[in-house]
């Protein structure tokens, strides 16, 4: 109970500041233009272009105060439909070769649409296409994604991709990164491959963007593992 009014009293202190260890100017999150290739593309629909349709790939979203129409198929396959407002919510739909095979993936971002932190909370789902006629499915929760999350770090032409996270220490609050590759329509981590990965940056009133020396490595493994095995994995046909 102790720990759950700390949680909501540093929520309602960083919703009156208005510095966060989280936002663009703070990496890894966020990488500044140039510094690492990341995933560009644009909206194929969005809360700006309601409809679209081509080569097979239809995608609707349209959203009343009350009432939401949303639907991504290929052909005959529904990769995603949502008929009533209901958390959390899709923004955008994306089509772009993700892993590099040839073939238009498909990537969805809905917000959960809650308060102060919680406004930052989303869900991705990534479509891996496999085939003419099937997909990988990739879903996990984390904090304030989009495509800049998909990132070349090592310049071998193919993205990697930050999850972000939030761990509740026993002492203190943090935002965390893991780096995960595309394997085999699968997330893979590989936060042993860069340099400060995972990374746990302590949320504090001033500017901060260094990886924590609060918490043991045990600690950190425990909540990677977490991290790893709330990502779910669906055949989509």
């Amino acid at each position: 109970m102790i720990r759950k009014m700390f949680l909501i009293l540093m929520v309602n202190l960083l919703m009156a500041n208005t510095v966060y260890a989280y936002f663009e100017k703070y990496p890894p999150h966020k990488f500044q233009e140039g510094q690492f290739p990341y995933l560009k593309t644009s909206a194929i629909v969005d809360h700006d272009k309601a409809e679209f349709k081509q080569g097979g790939i239809e995608a609707r979203l349209k959203e009343t105060e009350d009432t939401l129409d949303f639907l991504v198929k290929d052909g005959d396959s529904v990769l995603a439909e949502m008929s009533k407002v209901e958390m959390p919510l899709p923004w955008a739909v994306y089509q772009v070769d993700v892993d590099k095979n040839g073939l238009e993936d498909i990537i969805i971002l809905y917000n959960y649409r809650g308060c102060g932190l919680g406004a930052h909370s989303d869900r991705l789902e990534v479509f891996l296409k496999k085939s003419d006629e099937e997909y990988s499915k990739i879903a996990f929760d984390g904090w304030s994604m989009g495509l800049e999350d998909f990132v070349d770090l090592d310049g071998d032409g193919k993205y990697e991709l930050i999850i972000t996270g939030f761990h509740e220490g026993q002492k203190h609050n943090y935002f965390t990164y893991s780096i995960y590759e595309f394997n085999d329509g699968k997330l893979k981590n590989a936060d042993s491959k860069f340099d400060g990965f995972p990374k746990f940056v302590w949320i504090t009133y001033k500017p901060n963007d260094k990886n924590t020396v609060h918490l043991t490595t045990e600690e950190k493994q425990s909540h990677v593992s977490e991290k790893n095995e709330s990502i779910s994995y669906t055949l989509v046909k």
